[in-house]
């Protein structure tokens, strides 16, 4: 009995444990519930009359009087700063940068105090001279002037040797500095940043005479601006009216040739702000119009193989309507047949 006792209590424990580890059926979930989606609106518009554009925003070059770019004259010196940047007016002979070298100052001074001294001999010279000429006029006996013709040939020769020697200097000095060529504005300006040296041909600062205040544009948009044609050009979100004006080939120094047609653009109202290397100015230019006719917009006209058609509202249902079209514009195409003035069409 007791045996039988102890195998039912062995057996009790491994019965529960398979129970516990039958599979659980899956919970099943619900089918979901789909949502359509509400039908857009019919986007409509009327055919109306309007002036059909053709028209382009083309970026106009200044074309100043005179234009020049600076360069350092020595090259392998540290440049000690460049002391303008763009939008400043500079008067000629203005110093711009500078390179440093500080012992050409120093050698300059001592130059100096040598001329001075030398100067100064020569004068005692001429005293003593002078002073020996007087005696012999007192006394009657005449002077040697051999003695002082010598030494005074020798002043002269260090005089003359010290002299260039200041020239030499003087052109080395005027060499480090970078000047203004003329009157202008500075429309660019090397930027330094750090130790930075100088080599020959380095661009420094770009001055532009900018006394005129003249654009210029190319290709189709020049063809379609026919001297005396007025536009508009935009120069930081300010607009300037210009006129296409003739330019002889004088007004039009050290340019290169080009085969591209252009325009010449004369601000004729407003004063426009300083031209720099980072000035943009746009000239909005029409190339082609149709005044005052039928227009529905571009994206109203579909196209397949040639055949031009367009959406029409008729009795509230949607038919094609094949048009013949004329100018297509920026935004509106004009419509020579096919469509009447009020006819509804479909976007």
């Amino acid at each position: 009995m007791k045996k039988f006792l102890l195998i039912v209590i062995c057996i009790i424990p491994i019965f529960l444990s398979g129970c516990f580890a039958l599979p659980v059926e899956e919970e099943v979930l619900p089918p979901p519930v789909a949502n359509m989606p509400e039908a857009r609106p019919i986007r409509t518009t009327p055919v109306v009359r309007e002036d059909v554009l053709h028209f382009t925003n083309v970026r106009a070059g200044h074309l100043p009087a005179r234009q020049e770019t600076v360069h350092f004259g020595v090259a392998g010196q540290r440049v000690r700063g460049v002391f303008v940047s763009a939008g400043d007016m500079v008067s000629e002979g203005d110093i711009l940068a500078e390179l440093d070298r500080p012992y050409l100052f120093n050698q300059l001074a001592d130059a100096q105090r040598d001329e001075e001294q030398i100067i100064l001999e020569r004068s005692q010279l001429e005293t003593r001279h002078q002073t020996a000429l007087n005696h012999a006029a007192e006394t009657g006996i005449p002077v040697d002037d051999s003695s002082f013709t010598d030494e005074r040939r020798r002043i002269n020769d260090r005089l003359t040797i010290v002299r260039r020697r200041l020239e030499y200097l003087q052109q080395e000095i005027d060499r480090l500095y970078v000047r203004a060529p003329f009157d202008g504005i500075v429309i660019w300006a090397l930027e330094v940043t750090g130790v930075m040296w100088s080599y020959l041909g380095q661009e420094v600062v770009t001055i532009s005479d900018q006394t005129r205040n003249i654009f210029v544009i190319t290709g189709p948009a020049a063809e379609a601006s026919p001297p005396g044609t007025l536009l508009n050009v935009v120069i930081d979100d300010e607009t300037f009216l210009v006129e296409s004006i003739v330019l002889e080939d004088e007004d039009l120094p050290d340019r290169p040739p080009t085969t591209l047609p252009e325009a010449f653009l004369l601000i004729i109202e407003g004063n426009p702000p300083v031209i720099t290397s980072l000035t943009v100015a746009i000239v909005h230019v029409v190339l082609d119009a149709s005044y005052n006719v039928l227009a529905v917009p571009n994206l109203a006209i579909n196209t397949l193989e040639g055949r031009s058609f367009v959406y029409v509202m008729e009795d509230d249902i949607v038919v094609i309507r094949d048009v013949v079209i004329g100018l297509e514009g920026n935004t509106l195409t004009e419509i020579i047949s096919g469509l009447s003035e009020g006819e509804v069409i479909v976007l």
